[in-house]
């Protein structure tokens, strides 16, 4: 499927985004490996770029990982597609990062199969009174951990 690849810089607040770095999942190994050898990458940028010859090319969605690269040479940098979905830095997985929910949210979209309050299935006295009781349980207990 086609997705188009981004890099994020996430040490700028509001977070950079890169040009295209790739247009499907296939080349989340290349921009893993890029990102990984950024060190050398960076030197190697700034040594064309000292050459009479300049402007690097190497091939559009390459060229566009190395110039943020060089950009961003410190940055703490992530890999996210035009559906807003993260991708890890590292690894062979193409599939994207499950975001984290609260319990809160959990609970809302019906994804607590037990009570947090005593560890019961559904039903007991501690759900019953979902929208007071076991909501302020849960927000009392998701603070604690916090």
């Amino acid at each position: 499927m086609s997705t188009i690849m981004y890099l994020r810089c996430v040490t700028h607040d509001p977070y950079l985004s890169s040009e295209e770095v790739g247009h499907s999942t296939s080349y989340l190994k290349q921009i893993r490996e890029d990102i990984a050898k950024r060190g050398r990458i960076v030197q190697t940028m700034q040594g064309i770029l000292d050459s009479p010859d300049g402007y690097p090319n190497f091939g559009t969605y390459q060229t566009n990982t190395w110039w943020f690269l060089l950009r961003h040479p410190r940055c703490e940098l992530e890999i996210w597609d035009e559906y807003k979905k993260q991708y890890s830095l590292e690894g062979n997985e193409l599939k994207p990062i499950e975001p984290i929910t609260t319990l809160e949210e959990e609970w809302a979209k019906g994804l607590l199969k037990i009570c947090v309050i005593c560890g019961a299935l559904p039903g007991h006295a501690c759900e019953l009174d979902r929208d007071s009781g076991l909501a302020m349980h849960i927000k009392r207990i998701w603070e604690d951990w916090k």
